[in-house]
């Protein structure tokens, strides 16, 4: 592949060039290069943008999105809760000063943070080379993990960006020695130990531990590698590094230096990740990032662990060293990684992303020899060949697919026994999908009889490619917009339900019939409602005149009230709407073959419990009746 460059038009003297093409001078030429560049970027955009408005926010976003409001509105009603993501804070408070309270406003940083991270493999592009730059920008464009991250408040976001920042920074020191460098190594990892999130330590620590066993497994016996790295460290400019640390966790934290009560939340954000040590997070399922990683993105462990291979056995002499130090950089990263999912008990889905990277950049080392022509000094096997052992393995693992789903869901209507009875139909589509896994073994056997072992391992590997890529991308695609409000979601741990949008669209239909303006009604919350129900608080900031009390009493005349009373006493005739602003559900509740339902389409033997109701109370003369009907007051 090319580098992006303009060329001129090139003319001969037989064929002297046209007026107009003098005219318009040198014409841009896209290469192939580029134009993937482009279409990832695009496509990576458009995946993360779709109802970002509408999604309603998850506990820990809403706390983060009323942190900042509250930063930037003092008089905003209710107590400020405290960030524990200070770098995210600062760029959440900034737009909200010109957005205002909107859900896509509160998500918009973060969005841009997880596209900043797909952009980032392009500053490697010179050590990693145009074709697993390429292939690295395109698996994370779709990786599950940072897309659902990214349309969320999510810090693991900044600091997996901050993180790369800081790799980025201190490769190009160690090739130039400029001080510039090594000063803006020194702010990205201050930001991402301490002004990301309460883990970000860790994502720090995963870098420093890849970059050492990097050092370690290939140093040499005459220490020309060791030498090298005591003059790296020689070299720093540790006193002006301290100063950019410090200045950057400042700024920051703080808006740059605009919001000074932003350095609290970097106390509350160490305080936060000390106590994840040993507290973990309430429902939260045993080693939840391990396991996320695991679900959602089975493509990168498949072709992972094949680059770890490729990595390890790769020809020192024929590979070029800033590859296999990056190569195993990432193994080393991917260890502690596995480690810190392992032992760290605060540990979310979020942090899934420590492992989506180095998987994802290991994966191309397998993925580049996938793709890559097959050269073999025995057989002459055509360019088209492992691409068409690839469609027929996909086709043969769509039909075991298909009728594996399709015995799943049989099962979830029968008895939870760990060998169902199934009917004879079913039996038969069960026998089916052992034909089709044989078929495909029988194909792989096949083409290599034709065309050699490699052209059938070449094959095999594009096949696995297609059909994971889609699986992965589908359960990112589901959990972030499909399904955002379903527990069932391994992702989601007590969501938010959509019944919060109809609560606020609820709201702004009475406030129009009280005072003509959709969010200028007085609204009065009994403080029990917003009790620890930081997405409600969040969606009642876009109507400025609700107030809080401690109980819902015969004093309560306003046009809306909302409470969890069911028959609370008010000042007037009242007509009450409940509902569920959350919901939950436990992995733990999945018995035997329901997990094949689960898999594919998250549906499951036992339903999600809604909870924290509360009830919208709308004035009957607003709501425009004459006499409550029974049961509604």
């Amino acid at each position: 592949m090319e580098a992006l460059e303009l060329e001129p038009r090139q003319t001969t003297a037989e064929s002297p060039p046209e007026p107009q093409a003098e005219a318009r001078g040198f014409q841009p030429a896209l290469s192939l290069e580029a134009i993937c560049y482009i279409a990832i970027v695009l496509f990576a955009a458009i995946i993360r943008l779709p109802e970002l408005d509408l999604i309603p926010l998850k506990q820990a976003e809403a706390r983060e999105a009323l942190a900042a409001w509250h930063a930037i509105n003092p008089n905003a009603v209710g107590e400020p809760p405290a960030s524990l993501q200070p770098l995210g804070f600062s760029v959440n408070a900034l737009l909200m000063s010109f957005g205002g309270a909107q859900n896509a406003i509160a998500r918009i940083g973060t969005l841009m943070a997880g596209m900043a991270v797909v952009f980032m493999p392009l500053a490697f592009r010179r050590w990693l080379g145009a074709a697993q730059t390429v292939i690295l920008m395109a698996l994370l464009a779709i990786s599950p993990a940072l897309l659902i991250a990214s349309r969320s408040m999510s810090g693991t976001v900044w600091a997996l960006f901050t993180a790369l920042l800081t790799a980025w920074a201190f490769a190009r020191f160690a090739e130039t020695r400029r001080e510039r460098y090594a000063i803006v190594g020194a702010g990205a990892a201050a930001l991402t130990a301490l002004g990301a999130e309460p883990a970000g330590g860790l994502m720090l620590l995963m870098l420093s531990v890849g970059a050492l066993f990097a050092l370690w497994t290939l140093s040499d016996g005459e220490g020309e590698l060791q030498a090298a790295w005591r003059q790296v460290r020689e070299a720093l400019p540790l006193p002006k590094m301290g100063i950019a640390a410090a200045l950057a966790l400042l700024g920051g934290s703080t808006a740059l230096f605009t919001l000074p009560s932003g350095l609290a939340h970097v106390g509350a954000a160490l305080e936060a990740g000390l106590r994840g040590i040993l507290v973990g997070t309430a429902d939260a399922p045993f080693i939840f990032p391990l396991l996320s990683s695991l679900v959602y993105e089975p493509i990168f462990w498949l072709f992972g662990l094949a680059g770890v291979y490729f990595v390890l056995t790769a020809n020192a002499e024929e590979t070029p060293f800033a590859e296999q130090f990056i190569g195993r950089a990432l193994i080393g990263w991917l260890i502690a990684a596995v480690v810190a999912s392992l032992v760290y008990a605060g540990g979310v889905a979020d942090h899934a992303l420590w492992l989506t990277l180095p998987l994802a950049g290991l994966s191309t080392f397998a993925i580049v020899r996938a793709l890559a022509p097959v050269q073999d000094r025995y057989w002459h096997v055509p360019t088209w060949a492992p691409y068409l052992h690839a469609v027929l393995l996909v086709a043969t693992l769509l039909i075991a697919g298909v009728n594996l789903i399709h015995v799943g869901r049989v099962t979830l209507s029968l008895m939870p026994e760990l060998f169902p009875s199934l009917q004879q139909q079913d039996l038969m589509r069960a026998l089916m999908i052992f034909l089709a896994l044989a078929l495909s073994v029988i194909t792989f056997f096949l083409v290599g009889s034709i065309w050699g072992a490699r052209a059938a391992w070449h094959g095999t590997g594009i096949g696995l490619l297609m059909l994971l890529g889609i699986y992965s991308f589908n359960a990112g695609w589901q959990a972030a917009v499909s399904k955002f409000d379903d527990p069932r979601e391994l992702w989601h741990v007590n969501p938010s339900s959509r019944n919060l949008n109809l609560l606020v669209e609820t709201l702004e239909t009475a406030s129009l019939r009280a005072t003509g303006k959709p969010t200028m009604a007085e609204i009065v919350v009994e403080r029990a409602a917003v009790e620890n129900n930081a997405p409600l608080r969040w969606a009642l900031q876009r109507f400025p005149n609700h107030r809080l009390v401690d109980v819902l009493s015969s004093a309560v005349n306003a046009p809306i009230a909302i409470g969890v009373a069911p028959e609370p006493i008010l000042g007037a005739d009242y007509v009450g709407q409940r509902l569920a602003t959350q919901s939950s559900w436990f992995l733990s509740t999945l018995q035997y073959w329901d997990i094949i339902a689960w898999l594919y389409d998250r549906q499951t033997r036992l339903a999600p419990q809604f909870d924290k109701r509360v009830i919208v109370w709308v004035r009957a003369d607003i709501y425009g009746v004459e006499q409550v009907p029974s049961g509604r007051r």
